[in-house]
């Protein structure tokens, strides 16, 4: 209960200590900002009270102190970004309750053999593309019961146990780096670079970053899990039984809900070419939602999803969004964006080394806090600082979007890293140690990948 208190009154006090420990010569606007900052982050890191509510801090200080206008405050909350996380919220809800991810389960054992191995490649490889379309979260959710299904089938291999486990875990985080909607940190540096740079990031443009680097960093997952894994072969049992699946084909509920998934997908690939005939108003945003619609109208049957259902959906994280847009915007509007960048104006030692720092910076924030908290402080920094020095923006934003996701040494860092925690099969410092040489490996190549598209 003490340290409740605490963590309770540390936001508060930070934020003051902040205030007044900057000195005068920054202005006023600037302090504030910078405290509200210091007091999100110590509620979001100790979490002693929701990260959903800790996003509505902005809209009360930076409203009472008028750094922003109170319409302004409440637009981040209201972002086409926002929306567009909803209606994939929506389509993975649907996918989960026809029940297509155990199907996907009863293929993935079909194709991938008896070995303990070929098993964690069919888990990852499968997580890894199902993560591609909607969040890592719903992901790993979805694929740990799945997991514990298969685990008692090598009842002698607790390092197959766990790295299964683990497998699935960091295949969800590094399939959400592929796609803009696969993980909330990359629709949120969307949002920020649209809203306070006039930089857009389409679904075709954020694909041609992240999905090679992650499909490097999946292979190298796979071979790191699997290097010390002594080869086991699973029992055979009805892989039916297993998942409790009859042998039957698609129902017609399944069929629609693929049939709605693959339209939202061909028409978020081609949504430069489509939009060209439809109108501008034809984004990534209004695919989702149009798409999302269809899931609550009645065909022959009943909806493939009912209004009860979205009880399911993580409405936290869309406010989490919103926090973290009009924090961006409270920093820019105070100054703070500005400052940074002149900090940087005499930079002398090159885009390189400059893109080496920031991506370190990135995976040691995100190690330390929310992923879609530390995008919302830094992606604004470092937007600003390739404004001032002539750089590409999206040559350092993207990596610091794209690092947010690579930390699989901690159980809290990431909800996919929670989750596999929370299925008994691996320790904290099992995954500390097996993490730590995902996330070297994930800052070696994300630079190499970075120097080669800049």
């Amino acid at each position: 209960m003490q340290n409740k208190v605490f963590h309770l009154v540390l936001g508060p006090l930070l934020y003051a200590l902040v205030y007044n420990v900057l000195p005068t010569s920054f202005s006023f606007e600037m302090r504030i900002s910078a405290g509200t900052v210091a007091w999100m982050l110590a509620w979001w890191l100790t979490e002693v009270v929701p990260m959903a509510i800790t996003a509505l801090l902005p809209i009360l200080i930076f409203s009472a102190t008028k750094i922003l206008t109170i319409e302004a405050c409440y637009k981040g909350y209201s972002d086409r970004f926002v929306f567009l996380f909803l209606g994939g919220f929506l389509l993975s809800l649907a996918f989960e309750k026809c029940g297509l991810h155990r199907v996907l389960a009863k293929k993935i054992l079909n194709k991938s053999g008896n070995s303990n191995r070929s098993v964690l490649f069919g888990f990852m490889i499968t997580t890894y593309i199902i993560s591609m379309w909607i969040s890592n979260t719903a992901t790993a959710i979805m694929m740990m019961p799945l997991a514990a299904g298969v685990i008692h089938l090598f009842p002698k291999d607790p390092n197959f146990h766990r790295n299964l486990i683990l497998g699935i875990a960091y295949s969800a985080s590094i399939g959400g780096m592929a796609t803009l909607m696969g993980s909330p940190p990359n629709a949120a540096a969307a949002g920020i670079l649209s809203s306070n740079f006039g930089v857009e990031v389409s679904f075709l443009t954020w694909l041609k970053w992240g999905l090679p680097f992650s499909l490097a960093l999946l292979f190298i997952g796979y071979f790191l899990l699997s290097r010390h894994m002594p080869k086991s072969f699973r029992s055979q049992i009805s892989i039916e039984h297993e998942l409790n699946l009859d042998q039957n084909k698609l129902s017609y509920i399944q069929k629609r809900t693929l049939g709605i998934f693959i339209a939202v997908c061909f028409c978020w690939i081609f949504q430069s070419g489509l939009s060209v005939y439809f109108g501008e108003w034809f984004n990534d945003t209004a695919i989702a939602l149009i798409f999302a619609t269809l899931l609550f109208v009645s065909f022959k049957n009943e909806p493939l999803l009912k209004w009860e259902d979205t009880s399911q959906l993580p409405w936290g994280i869309l406010l989490m969004f919103g926090g973290g847009l009009t924090m961006a915007s409270g920093l820019k509007e105070s100054g703070w964006m500005s400052w940074l960048g002149h900090f940087f104006t005499d930079w002398q030692h090159g885009q390189w080394n400059l893109l080496v720092l920031v991506i370190a910076i990135s995976i040691l924030l995100t190690a330390l806090m929310s992923n879609l908290a530390m995008v919302a402080v830094f992606i604004p920094i470092v937007a600003q600082i390739a404004t001032e020095l002539h750089y590409p923006i999206l040559s350092l934003a993207i990596p610091v979007a794209l690092a947010s996701s690579c930390d699989f040494m901690f159980p809290m860092s990431t909800p996919p890293n929670a989750i596999a925690y929370s299925s008994g099969h691996v320790s904290a410092p099992q995954m500390f140690k097996i993490g730590l040489l995902v996330n070297v490996a994930a800052f070696i190549v994300l630079i190499a990948w970075m120097t080669l598209m800049s």
